[in-house]
């Protein structure tokens, strides 16, 4: 199984991105930064399935 784990860097990058789209939307930086975390778990969900 592949494990990803989230660095500082990564973690930081996220809230930057969220900082960024928060500058003209209310609404759409949590969905963006939902949108990545959900995609690094497919990341690791079809890692498993290819074991």
């Amino acid at each position: 199984m592949v494990e990803i784990t989230w660095t500082e860097f990564a973690m930081e990058d996220l809230r930057s991105i969220h900082e960024y789209i928060s500058k003209v939307s209310k609404v759409y930086p949590d969905r963006q930064v939902d949108k990545i975390i959900k995609r690094v778990d497919q990341l690791e969900i079809s890692q498993e399935q290819v074991e």
